[in-house]
């Protein structure tokens, strides 16, 4: 069965390999087209079309009238055929004037079809195999009385004659004569007829009897050649023989040429148009998906033919040696791979040739005795990735992380993300957020790579690993399950640590994801979360023992709420305690149960600690950490009333505890957690009112746990223990929740159970498993808005005195126009003033402290039962985290400085606030820390995500914003030179789809502003990214560093030597580099100097124009083959000899530019 899986898997694979689809019909059903290279061929010349719902189903049989009109579209081509008719009925069941009456009189008429013996040609009944092999021999020029198409064999003469010629290659499996030909087969055989020679008869004697002319003899049938070099057409094959397509179809051409991976193939075009690229199967020799070594080719080729070839190995679309310009993507390990390394002797694997690794060998033979022939050698790797995002139709594309390396030190995966267009990879439509795929990426057209197929890989889930194998350069070396052994991939790069986290006694005990390339080798191991078997423990009693299995009784909490009391195995328990990482986050809630720790030789009664467990056959636990766990303690301060509520649906819990002083049982017990007194002067005239940034907390936890649909809340009760220090503890299960029943739990801050009031145990991506908390469950709001744009429309009801306007704005996670009923007239103002402030460009205005708040673009809106506007404020400073300030809020009336102002918590924040205070007010203001010195207004430098909590700092010093399971998100950002306000379902897919604003550090570094609306729990439901780094896709360069100041004439990337008029025809200049002692103010800066227009901006003058004239301006980069578009605008001229400035962003200098006048008119040159 597994040999069997994996030859299904690899030919999946291999067909997603095949072709490169350009300009082919897209039929709705491709994904189901088998012979796809033949039904994009024949459907583009127009010999067999689609349906009109879009589909082309191959499946379907081929009838007798659609085979007539299969032939005429052949010979005729499909606009002379579509002209046919029939003058009279050519059957007693084709009427004249039926569709297919025309088709079928002219097919009747050249002798390729005959009815049956009563008259009748059946014109819907299906067409066998061999009857369409005669019609399609007939269309090529055989004569069927010749060549004995006739009579009681002529079946035979049919296969015969149409195997030879190759009419029936590609087919899948043996040809079948008497089946009903598929719609699909049907293009393939005809496509096969298009490639295939015309015949003739050149000694063919006739005479004519009863009016109809007979053969009396022939030479018989041969190629059929051109009369004269003028009238050869070799769109086909370089010949002299007339291949069908060359004779009927002359636009049609086939081009030699190679795939994305660089294996011989070749390009089918009609009328100048791409059809696709398709990788040449002939030339194939042998292909390997395991190492293959230079002996194993030497043996493949032989001698003779090495010394007759030139060899090239390519690796992903590039030489090997070509890697080193590679950006965030590295490809290692590659072996020796010269053509001198093709030997007997060599034993070593050639290249990258290992397991997962599809190597393929191709030999094209020269013609002639002086020719060489070409050997070509390609490794194609296949990588795991996962969907950080849905596929986002209004930008056409999916973002996809690609796990590429693997770091043994830190046990952790290197990954790179790309944005995967559905031009490249139609199957992209599908993609949804977290799905996993197989990926191949080519190097040909792109150094950072290009992804062209994404594949859905086989995965045996839920299953048992029994024996594994570790390796230093993979997550995996081997391993076995359900008693097979699977060796892994060489790009086996992801795993959660599932295998690291557990002992080989523990892994019969836990089920595994294994994830399998298309070749049958493992890529990806991750252990089931939804397997895991979870408890908490509340206490336990452990008397001495010297036993040398020791076992203590534990009270534990299993997530369907069942209390227990079990036997712990200690000793395979405190070797599980002595084997946590040091790196794991939640080491510290965890020492070994021994009599040294706890004393008294009584245990705990308030361990309280999340586990996973095994049992053995006599029912003993071994219980392992469960490192991701939280512990949050509520204070008076974070209560109402004596209170704090939490909803389980998007419960956002931060671990406050970790170490702590008056819990006696942590790992480094007395330890203080808080701020680091050694870091109290940082630099900041004020240290003390700056402690976010001044001061470091030594407990490294800064953890967030988030629930959702799928989390597990247990409320419990307390009681006096079995203790004469009157401490209570937990001692029943009252409830269980999940998420989804988003049940409101209210918390005492009175009754933590001595360390906290709620502890969670968390998945890899933040979501709470489980939670164990003393709540209890319990049994008109404004809505909070980004403003998007001014004023659109407005009308007056009379009949209810009411002005009616609308506006846009992002609202629910939504992008929405909203109607306002304003009875009095006064809201208008509200929102276009947010509007005014709110451009989006180099920052945002402000007026001062107090007011700054009106331009930030936040308001609360509140609605009317009719979903109408009836109010509009804006969000006041006490209700915003504002990130820059360390969390502090700025209250309204605070006039002077930032002194004084008190810590603000996200939980008590209607909106969270990064970077949008831009103003007089904060400009000069600094403070120091780690000796590099800050502004406040200065964007903090990487955004990322871990699980569902945001950082905007590389080292997650920020305090990090919390998402709720549902939250979408909206980018406004520059893309290709205009402004765009995209909508993402998921806050990740948003983050993939920002501009870097400096690719060359480690993250996404950006530089902007981020709003946010912050539910009662302190997460986000919503945010928003104005991003002021412009996004550049398609076939534009990546910006580079520098700066340009002038116009390179010679085109020789120097300017020193150039003229000062600089006229290079009148419609292009070159850019180039800069001379430092050469400069032109105001052209072109990458940063801004003083007197010049801004960062990134172009000037130029079009001489000769004329006010009111519009003229399209475009800059191109000089790429490997050739220009290519990096930007293009339109620019109305306002007065003759116009001067205009436009922002093209940060232009690497390294590379040669030139800016053209697209409708440039007499006399108009471009001079800078």
């Amino acid at each position: 069965m597994k040999k069997f899986l994996s030859m299904v898997m690899a030919l999946v694979m291999v067909m997603s390999l095949v072709t490169i689809s350009a300009g082919a019909k897209d039929f709705t059903d491709n994904d189901v087209i088998t012979y796809d290279e033949a039904v994009a061929v024949v459907s583009e010349v127009g010999i067999v079309d689609g349906y009109a719902d879009g589909e082309f189903k191959p499946a379907n049989t081929l009838t007798r009238q659609a085979a007539a009109k299969i032939i005429c579209n052949l010979i005729l081509g499909p606009t002379t055929a579509a002209e046919l008719h029939a003058d009279t009925a050519p059957y007693r069941d084709v009427p004249a004037n039926g569709e297919f009456a025309g088709y079928i009189a002219y097919c009747q008429s050249k002798g390729i079809i005959s009815g049956y013996a009563d008259g009748a040609f059946r014109p819907g009944n299906t067409l066998t195999g061999y009857a369409f092999m005669k019609m399609l021999l007939g269309a090529l020029g055989y004569d069927a009385t010749l060549e004995s198409y006739v009579g009681s064999n002529w079946s035979i003469n049919v296969a015969k004659q149409a195997i030879g010629i190759g009419l029936n290659k590609g087919l899948e499996g043996e040809f079948n004569g008497i089946k009903a030909v598929t719609r699909e087969e049907a293009c393939l055989y005809a496509f096969n007829t298009l490639q295939a020679d015309l015949v003739e008869y050149s000694q063919r004697l006739t005479t004519t009897i009863n009016g109809t002319e007979v053969t009396l003899s022939s030479g018989g049938a041969h190629a059929k050649e051109w009369s004269t070099q003028q009238t050869r057409v070799n769109n086909i094959r370089e010949d002299d023989i007339i291949q069908f397509a060359e004779e009927y179809f002359n636009k049609l051409e086939k081009k030699a040429d190679t795939d994305e991976f660089m294996r011989p193939s070749y390009t089918w075009l009609y009328d100048k148009e791409e059809i696709g690229t398709y990788v040449n199967w002939e030339l194939l020799v042998e292909e390997y998906t395991s190492g293959v070594t230079g002996r194993d080719l030497y043996d493949l080729l032989g001698a003779t033919t090495l010394r007759d070839s030139d060899m090239t190995y390519y690796v992903d679309g590039l030489e090997p040696d070509e890697f080193t310009s590679v950006n965030n993507f590295a490809i290692t390990g590659i072996g020796d791979c010269e053509q001198s390394d093709i030997v007997r002797s060599n034993t070593d694997d050639f290249g990258v040739s290992a397991n997962g690794v599809l190597t393929q060998v191709f030999l094209e033979k020269g013609i002639g005795r002086d020719e060489r022939n070409e050997l070509t050698i390609v490794s194609i790797d296949t990588w795991l990735g996962r969907a950080t995002g849905d596929y986002q139709e209004n930008k056409e594309y999916a973002p996809i992380d690609v796990y590429y390396g693997w770091t043994p030190s830190t046990k952790t995966t290197v990954k790179a993300g790309w944005n995967v267009d559905v031009e490249d990879v139609p199957s992209v439509v599908d993609v949804q957020d977290e799905d996993y795929f197989l990926v191949n990426i080519s190097f040909k057209e792109n150094n950072k790579g290009d992804v062209v197929s994404l594949t859905d890989p086989e995965v045996l889930d839920k299953t048992t690993i029994t024996k594994f194998s570790k390796s230093d350069k993979k997550v995996i070396d081997k391993l076995t399950t359900n008693g097979t052994e699977y060796k892994s991939a060489r790009m086996a790069f992801y795993s959660d640590d599932a295998l690291d986290e557990y002992n080989a006694t523990l892994l019969p005990d836990h089920t595994y994801n294994v994830f399998m390339d298309p070749y049958g080798y493992v890529i990806a191991v991750e252990l089931d979360d939804g397997a895991k078997n979870y408890v908490f423990i509340t206490g336990f009693d452990r008397p001495t023992s010297n036993l040398s299995i020791s076992t203590a009784n534990a009270a534990a909490i299993f997530l369907d709420g069942t209390m227990d009391t079990i036997k712990v195995n200690v000793t395979e328990t405190n070797k599980n305690i002595d084997r946590i990482k040091a790196s794991e986050t939640g080491r510290e809630y965890f020492i070994k149960w021994t009599n040294t720790n706890f004393p008294g030789d009584e245990g705990s009664y308030r361990l309280n600690r999340w586990f996973t467990y095994s049992t053995n056959k006599s029912g003993v636990y071994t219980l392992t950490p469960a490192v991701r766990m939280t512990a949050t303690k509520y204070g008076v301060a974070d209560a109402t009333d004596g209170k704090v509520t939490i909803k389980t649906a998007n419960v956002s819990l931060k671990d406050n505890v970790l170490v702590s002083t008056n819990y006696p049982y942590s790992a480094t017990a007395g330890t203080v957690g808080g701020w680091d007194a050694s870091l109290a002067t940082c630099g900041h005239p004020n240290p003390d009112s700056h402690a976010p940034f001044c001061k470091t907390y030594v407990d490294n936890n800064n953890v967030r746990a988030y629930g959702n649909d799928d989390s597990v809340f247990i409320t419990v009760g307390l009681d006096d223990v079995d203790t004469d220090d009157g401490t209570r503890a937990i001692t029943e299960v009252n409830d269980v929740f999940s998420g989804v029943q988003d049940v409101e739990l209210e918390i005492d801050v009175t009754s933590a159970i001595e360390e906290a009031q709620i502890y969670t145990v968390y998945d890899r991506n933040g979501y709470i498993i489980g939670a164990v908390t003393t709540g209890e469950a319990k049994g008109g709001n404004a809505t909070i808005a980004y403003v998007l744009s001014d004023v659109k429309s407005e009308r007056y009801d009379s009949a209810e005195d009411a002005h009616y306007w609308e506006f846009d704005a992002f609202v629910n996670g939504e992008k929405k126009t909203l109607t306002v009923k304003d009875k009095y007239g006064t809201l208008q103002g509200a929102v276009d003033t947010e509007y005014a402030k709110n451009t989006h460009s180099s920052g945002i205005g402000t007026n001062g402290v107090t007011d700054y708040n009106r331009y930030d673009g936040i308001v609360e809106l509140r609605f009317d039962a009719d979903e109408n506007v009836v109010d509009i404020k804006n969000v006041v400073e006490k209700d915003i985290y504002n990130y820059y300030l360390g969390g502090k809020s700025i209250q309204d009336n605070t006039a002077t400085g930032i002194d004084g102002y008190t810590k603000m918590n996200l939980d008590d924040a209607k909106v969270y606030r990064m970077n949008v205070l831009n103003s007089t007010y904060t400009k000069g203001l600094t403070w120091a820390f780690g000796g590099v010195t800050h502004n406040y207004d200065s964007a903090p430098d990487t955004v990322m995500l871990r699980g569902r909590t945001m950082y905007v700092t590389a080292d997650r010093h920020d305090e990090g914003l919390a998402l709720t399971s549902d939250a979408k998100a909206l980018v406004i950002q520059k893309e290709n030179g205009s402004w765009e306000k995209t909508e993402y379902n998921t806050v990740a897919s948003a983050i993939s789809g920002l501009a870097d604003a400096d690719e060359t550090t480690d993250g996404l570094q950006y530089n902007g502003e981020i709003v946010a609306a912050i539910n009662g729990s302190g997460a986000a439901t919503w945010v928003v990214f104005i991003n002021y780094t412009e996004l550049v896709t398609g076939s534009r360069p990546v910006p580079g560093s520098g700066r340009l100041t002038a116009i390179d004439v010679a085109g020789d990337g120097f300017w020193n030597d150039d003229t000062p008029a600089r006229d290079y025809g009148d419609t292009y200049r070159h850019l180039g580099y800069s001379n430092p002692g050469y400069d032109y103010s105001a052209r072109y800066y990458a940063a801004a100097p003083t007197g010049t227009y801004g960062t990134g901006k172009l000037t130029y003058q079009l001489v000769g124009s004329a006010s009111g004239q519009t003229y399209k301006m475009v800059l191109e980069v000089l790429g490997a083959n050739g220009w290519i578009v990096y930007d293009e605008w339109n620019v109305k001229a306002t007065t003759a000899n116009y001067t205009d400035r436009h922002y093209v962003g940060v232009l690497n200098p390294a590379s040669q530019w030139r800016l053209t006048c697209g409708n440039v008119v007499a006399a108009v040159s471009i001079v800078h």
